[in-house]
């Protein structure tokens, strides 16, 4: 008898990790599951294939164009209106569809969203998959986003991080309820990488600082760090930063004009297409994570094809991977002085490995076990075979 195909609806409300996202499903599909998504509808530059129209279902926030983020108190509580009749719309397409597993990426509202995940599960095993322990890495929209998450976490059926420290403090936020497991990240390269070699007639070594510019990201100790520099050392270098900045970049600016380092820095504040994030990417020389906190980091995976040095924080996901003097250089968070004597360091080096990165195959593979071992745990429920609560 042909096995049963698996039909799995993944869930992204605000696309937060769409180029992962676009990973898994690539990984889910290449071990014969189909995938297909609930999330909101594509913005302006968003280009992401697997996650396009075939496979979209646009349930959250129709008419809501632009992020909640740096908005007023209206648009936030319109965005909050919109999150619980979403949350509606998505009961009833599982009601519907019948999916055989609804698989979280995110937990937007915990008030709001264990409600309709305790629903959900009357017909199908719901997962999660934790980006980051800490919410929204500590800048919610709002306060209400940080409510109630361990008990939302601790009601679903299974639990996936991408790393064995966000597993320790998962596990001791949820204890026993929820059984987790640590699957990594993957690449997020595109095809055709064209690495750009620097060469000696260049007089400059080009730092990128590659994302969305936000708090945790460190850029205020980059900057620190650039005035701590004396002039030789900075005129052989230019700091790239580009990305969507989510921060008031005042402050930053003025101190970048008292301290007369403008002509070290570009800014490329804007949301970036493919074929400018490829561009940037192959031009630089080393790329820079002075982040204050992480656990995955899906700018690292974006970049780790390229093969370029990386100076990053102690922290999460660049302690575990990040070799030191082979891959890069690893520093104390928040330690200007540091991120200071090793950007003078870096210039001229190149990494002699590549940073060690799992396929989407095998992460697939390793999903898809987690997804049937939950199915044959209800059905053996269903056919009245016991409880299916409980570590699978």
């Amino acid at each position: 008898m042909t096995e049963k195909l698996l039909k799995i609806l993944m869930v992204d409300p605000s696309l937060f990790t769409a180029p992962y996202d676009e990973g898994i499903t690539e990984g889910l599909e290449k071990n014969g599951i189909a995938v297909s998504w609930a999330c909101r509808d594509l913005r302006s530059k968003e280009e992401y294939h697997l996650i396009a129209a075939r496979q979209i279902n646009r349930i959250f926030y129709p008419n809501i164009i632009n992020s909640a983020k740096n908005a007023g108190f209206l648009a936030k509580f319109n965005k909050g209106v919109s999150h619980v009749a979403s949350m509606i719309r998505l009961w009833r397409y599982v009601s519907r569809n019948r999916p055989d597993i609804v698989h979280f990426q995110w937990i937007v509202f915990p008030l709001v969203d264990m409600v309709f995940i305790a629903a959900i599960q009357r017909i199908c095993p719901v997962i999660i998959t934790v980006h980051d322990t800490l919410p929204f890495n500590g800048n919610p929209t709002s306060w209400l986003q940080t409510i109630g998450l361990s008990r939302a976490l601790a009601s679903v059926d299974h639990i996936i991080v991408h790393t064995q420290k966000a597993a320790e403090m998962i596990g001791g936020a949820v204890g026993n309820r929820t059984p987790v497991s640590v699957i990594a990240h993957g690449p997020l390269s595109r095809a055709n990488i064209v690495p750009h070699i620097h060469t000696a007639s260049k007089d400059k070594w080009n730092f990128l600082m590659f994302g969305k510019i936000q708090h945790y990201k460190g850029l205020d100790i980059l900057v620190e760090a650039l005035t701590l520099l004396p002039d030789e050392a900075r005129s052989k270098m230019r700091i790239i930063v580009a990305g969507e900045s989510f921060i008031d970049m005042v402050p930053i600016k003025s101190y970048i004009e008292e301290y007369k380092i403008g002509d070290t820095i570009d800014f490329r504040l804007w949301r970036h297409s493919n074929e400018e994030v490829d561009s940037l990417l192959s031009e630089a020389d080393a790329f820079i994570f002075p982040y204050r906190r992480i656990d995955a980091s899906g700018v690292l995976y974006l970049v780790a094809a390229y093969r370029k040095w990386i100076i990053a924080s102690n922290i999460g996901i660049f302690r575990e991977v990040i070799q030191e003097n082979v891959t890069g250089s690893i520093i104390p968070a928040e330690d200007p002085h540091a991120l200071a004597a090793s950007l003078a360091g870096t210039i001229g080096k190149l990494p002699t490995a590549s940073l060690p990165v799992e396929s989407w195959n095998n992460i697939g593979k390793r999903t898809y076990e987690i997804y049937t071992r939950h199915i044959s745990s209800r059905q053996r429920y269903d056919d009245g075979g016991g409880s299916s609560s409980g570590t699978v």
